[in-house]
């Protein structure tokens, strides 16, 4: 069952995938991740996540990513790099998500979830 009002399941569960995903990103069960996540994404991998609204709520559940070399971009201001994110806060992004890893060493990735 839908609401109309909210555009949600009576699970919670989003009716439609609220991302544009281009390149080496994922999709699925209210989640956008780097490629393979949770076993590691491969070498010199990229990805823009563009939003089909005006922003998105997001959950962030993991990232464990090269340190200075592979980075996770949300909306081009703030960049992370290396591991943390289990158990923050929720944070909106409003325009968009970038992932790059570079030619070498590769860890087990990223995964952001719809709050």
């Amino acid at each position: 069952m839908t609401s109309s009002t909210t555009g949600r399941t009576t699970s919670g569960a989003p009716t439609t995938n609220p991302f544009i995903v281009v390149g080496a990103c994922t999709y699925s069960d209210g989640c956008v991740r780097s490629a393979n996540y949770p076993y590691d994404y491969g070498n010199s991998e990229s990805c823009i996540i563009a939003l089909r609204s005006a922003s998105v709520w997001l959950t962030p559940t993991w990232f464990h990513i090269e340190e200075d070399y592979d980075w996770v971009a949300l909306d081009g201001t703030a960049w992370y790099s290396g591991y943390g994110w289990n158990g923050d806060d929720p944070f909106e992004v409003t325009s968009m998500i970038y992932w790059t890893s570079d030619y070498s060493v590769t860890r087990s990735g990223w995964q952001l979830c719809l709050a």
